[in-house]
């Protein structure tokens, strides 16, 4: 079990790179509470939602960390109690499901005319590329997860064959490990997208564009 302990520790030493997308939450908050709610109606609504995902991540975090440190101990309680990440992790993917409809929507209408002048153009078109290579890092960490639950090499299967194969819990931690991976760093460049435009999304989608077309 001490190879086991050992491949699994790099699971639940990806999540390191939640924080990062913790701070950035935090990051986007602070510009957030910024804004002027005089020229920002739904200022309101914007900053719930960030409280909201920054929780969710928070709180995920530490279920994950829990869920995987315990995995391959006698101790249940403690791995039960860490299983709720699936939960939160389902949450993030709704969060980031919303992300991905609302900059489509802004990458649509910052095209008509009366909105060119309204937000930083060469930034964008530079953003639009990052936030390309995070969709793509996300589905490859979607396909991943998908691929290591179609083979049963999930935590239940491993329990259930009481780690006799030793193979079986490498495979899970290696895959589970670049379905990390490649999901936090989709996640990563989609935050920090934005961190970056979210005045200029606010500015297209909700305060200027859409009223004027």
């Amino acid at each position: 079990m001490i190879l086991s302990n050992i491949s699994n520790f790099n699971v639940y030493f990806t999540n390191i790179l939640l924080l990062i997308i913790i701070s950035i939450n935090i990051l986007i908050l602070n510009d957030l509470h910024k804004w002027d709610k005089n020229e920002k109606k739904y200022k309101h609504s914007f900053i719930i939602y960030g409280y909201i995902s920054l929780l969710i991540f928070i709180i995920g975090f530490t279920f994950s960390n829990i869920h995987h440190i315990f995995m391959f101990t006698n101790k249940n309680t403690l791995y039960n109690i860490g299983h709720l990440d699936q939960i939160t992790a389902k949450i993030i993917g709704i969060l980031l499901f919303i992300l991905f409809i609302i900059y489509t929507l802004f990458v649509i209408h910052k095209n008509y005319n009366n909105c060119k002048n309204l937000i930083h153009i060469n930034t964008d078109n530079k953003c639009e590329n990052i936030y390309i290579i995070g969709c793509i890092y996300i589905f490859i960490g979607v396909s991943i997860f998908i691929f290591k639950h179609f083979f049963e090499f999930n935590q239940k299967t491993l329990k259930n064959r009481k780690l006799t194969s030793i193979n079986s819990v490498l495979l899970y931690t290696t895959t589970h490990t670049a379905f990390h991976y490649t999901s936090y760093i989709g996640i990563i460049l989609i935050y920090v997208i934005y961190y970056i435009q979210l005045n200029d999304i606010y500015t297209v989608l909700i305060d200027k564009c859409i009223e004027n077309n």
